[in-house]
């Protein structure tokens, strides 16, 4: 009985932050992965690129 109090104050909760209620666990997990689909090849652009320009300075 508990939980079932907390999962409606929770919905309660989220109604209220939202104007269609909460999001759907799998938008987030798409927000997630086109997140790291963008910043992976950044990242490891900056990692291979960066040291490479400060061999090139060095020298």
């Amino acid at each position: 009985m508990r939980r079932a109090g907390e999962r409606r104050e929770t919905a309660r909760l989220w109604a209220g932050l939202t104007p269609d209620g909460p999001l759907p666990s799998r938008a987030v997990r798409r927000g997630t992965v086109a997140a790291l689909a963008l910043a992976l090849p950044v990242a490891v652009s900056v990692a291979v690129l960066l040291p490479a320009t400060g061999l090139a300075l060095a020298r």
